[in-house]
């Protein structure tokens, strides 16, 4: 394939995105225009629930994190210096 030809294909795909992509994006701005700008309203209801009421945060105790939690400041230094196998690999 020589320089021609891939010009000649470039030139080719360009003209087609450029067919394609200026009556798309018209149409986006026909569509937008005509269905113009509100501003979203803020509904209480979801799914199955009533759309006529009004949001009320709900109201929750404090985080239980169980007997496991301790609060206490951590030992200054390990328990363990370093992790040595009992078993060596490969030995």
């Amino acid at each position: 394939m020589n320089e021609n030809q891939t010009s000649t294909q470039h030139r080719r795909a360009r003209r087609v995105g450029l067919a394609l992509g200026v009556p798309a994006v018209a149409a986006m701005a026909a569509l937008g225009l005509a269905h113009g700008a509100s501003t979203p309203t803020m509904l209480a209801g979801s799914g199955d629930a009533p759309t006529n009421t009004t949001y009320t945060q709900p109201a929750t105790s404090a985080m239980n994190v169980g007997s496991t939690a301790t609060f206490s400041a951590p030992p200054s230094e390990p328990a363990i210096e370093s992790a040595v196998p009992s078993v060596k690999a490969g030995g």
